[in-house]
């Protein structure tokens, strides 16, 4: 357009100087706006960048963290498991010496066989325990329990 109005008889003959400077003015300018808009896009990036790596870093300190509980965790359930090893056996022995004092698994009283099966004196369940017995070991590892959490059942 510039060149068809100019080409015969306007203000910018052929070399079309003025439209050269405006074309250049114009570039430069597009220049300038495209390196601030760079500049502004790298200062972002650069900020995303800082964020995430002091994001990454509280996370790894969370996980250390959280890394330390679970081994205390982990070592005072083996401590328990252990315990309660303990336990069971002490309870077994007890059951294999009342089972060994009463041949009959009824229990003894007074070394008199006694047909009468109260609470305390039914045939053993499976296990060898009395419903009694079992009443009063599944009591003991609640209480141990609540004592090792401190929950205080």
């Amino acid at each position: 357009m510039w060149m068809g109005l100019n080409r015969t008889h306007g203000f910018d003959a052929y070399p079309f100087i003025l439209l050269n400077l405006v074309l250049s003015c114009l570039a430069a300018m597009q220049g300038a706006i495209l390196l601030i808009a760079a500049k502004r896009s790298d200062q972002i990036s650069s900020e995303l960048a800082e964020h995430d790596f002091e994001t990454n870093c509280r996370s790894e300190e969370l996980l250390k963290q959280l890394m330390v509980n679970f081994e205390a965790l982990s070592a005072q359930h083996k401590e328990m498991q252990q315990e309660l090893a303990r336990v069971n056996a002490q309870l077994e022995a007890r059951v294999q010496m009342r089972v060994n004092r009463c041949p009959d698994g009824y229990g003894c009283d007074s070394g008199r066989r006694t047909q009468n099966r109260t609470a305390d004196h039914e045939r053993p369940a499976q296990g060898g325990m009395t419903p009694g017995q079992a009443n009063s070991t599944a009591t003991w590892s609640r209480a141990l329990v609540s004592h090792r959490t401190g929950t205080g059942q």
